[in-house]
């Protein structure tokens, strides 16, 4: 198993020759690094991960994030309640997802070098994790449909169910979406109007003009981010991808141009959130913050390779910073 505090010599070479904020931001996106990367290293086959690294809690804040953005921006905010109720939903249903993508790319061969894999975790037994996917699932989905019966907004399901059903045959059936050419658009339309745009809505108390604009700016804006982290994290995989049919965007169009559009995704993102604070009327000196924090966050994934540490990192940053100026 690695020694997170000893960095691989390529990288203690790039960390050397680097400023010391971009030496800091690659630092810690080496420490959550995703599982792909893994291979650089030997390991022996009895070598087993932790759970808590199985479970790898970062990847979860593409759920918590747009709660977060919820709460701060809504301008007819119902319940704080509610949301915390709706967004624990959402990570369980991610959870659930992620526990039938290991699964699906176990049995087709898509992550043989994948060390932070629930599938290698339970030793190629993959019965209990569909157990877990299913609970995982239903449990999401019946907070999720209390969460709405509570507010008095089961409307919302004529959006929400199609896109509950869209991430359960992301990994589905004989020929699941995730192995199209459409599994990075049903992943940003899940995670932009599916979670964004549901909480969102859930969360009013009264639609409006404003509210309407947010929520379309917020679903554009986590749409960016969750199709930046996809794509960040296709390259690294195009071989393996390609050996069993799968025709992710990075497969279909190479490394280089599979990173010019997660960076594009990320900018979308970041014009989304702006475009929260503007309608907002946040003062003129945090939009100037936040449009600097962009600058920052698109030069350093212009100077290294995305992947979706570096992507989830600078979009944490920039929500958290923005929420201080917001309460601030």
């Amino acid at each position: 198993m690695r020694d997170k505090n000893v960095l691989p010599p390529t990288l203690e070479t790039a960390l050397a020759k680097d400023d010391k904020v971009t030496a800091l931001l690659k630092k810690l996106a080496y420490i959550f690094q995703p599982s792909y990367n893994i291979k650089r290293f030997t390991l022996l086959s009895d070598h087993r991960a932790s759970l808590i690294q199985v479970i790898n809690p970062p990847i979860y804040l593409i759920s918590i994030l747009p709660g977060i953005c919820v709460w701060l921006f809504n301008p007819h905010l119902m319940s704080v309640q509610l949301l915390i109720l709706a967004t624990f939903a959402v990570v369980l249903l991610q959870h659930g997802i992620n526990l039938h993508n290991d699964v699906t790319d176990w049995h087709r061969g898509t992550d043989p070098d994948k060390f932070l894999s629930w599938a290698r975790y339970y030793d190629g037994n993959t019965y209990p994790l569909m157990q877990q996917t299913w609970i995982s699932l239903i449990a999401g989905a019946l907070l999720g449909l209390y969460a709405l019966y509570s507010a008095q907004r089961l409307e919302i399901l004529l959006l929400a169910t199609p896109l509950v059903i869209a991430g359960y045959l992301y990994n589905a059936e004989s020929r699941p979406l995730s192995y199209t050419r459409f599994g990075e658009w049903v992943t940003a339309i899940c995670y932009g109007p599916g979670v964004f745009g549901c909480l969102w809505w859930l969360s009013a108390d009264q639609v409006s003009m404003q509210m309407v604009a947010g929520g379309i700016f917020g679903s554009l804006a986590f749409a960016g981010l969750a199709a930046a982290i996809l794509l960040s994290h296709q390259p690294p995989q195009i071989e393996t991808d390609a050996a069993v049919n799968k025709v992710s965007y990075a497969v279909r169009h190479g490394k280089n141009k599979t990173y010019r559009m997660s960076r594009r995704m990320f900018l979308l993102f970041g014009i989304g959130l702006i475009s929260l604070n503007l309608i907002n009327n946040v003062s003129q000196s945090a939009i100037i913050v936040l449009v600097a924090g962009l600058v920052a966050a698109l030069f350093f994934l212009f100077k290294s390779t995305p992947c979706p540490p570096k992507v989830l990192i600078p979009a944490t940053l920039m929500i958290g910073i923005n929420g201080l100026l917001q309460l601030s």
